[in-house]
């Protein structure tokens, strides 16, 4: 992205109390990023270039945190 990467916009979105789920991807697999997604409200980080295995699974978790929880 230019000028701001994911954990910038994420803390932006929550800042402007955007509640729509968010799902961020790094190639960078680092638990300092993961623990500051958290904390940004990201609910889960992808690592790239593996992302396509648990993406859709991912995301459908993201809408339905239910379904993340194993509640039908």
């Amino acid at each position: 992205m230019a000028g701001i990467d994911g954990l910038e916009l994420a803390q932006r979105l929550r800042g402007l109390d955007v509640s729509t789920p968010i799902v961020m991807t790094t190639g960078y697999p680092d638990e300092n990023i993961a623990a500051k997604a958290c904390s940004a409200g990201v609910r889960q980080v992808l690592l790239k270039p593996n992302l396509e295995d648990n993406l859709v699974e991912c995301v459908r978790n993201a809408i339905n945190p239910d379904r993340a929880a194993g509640q039908p």
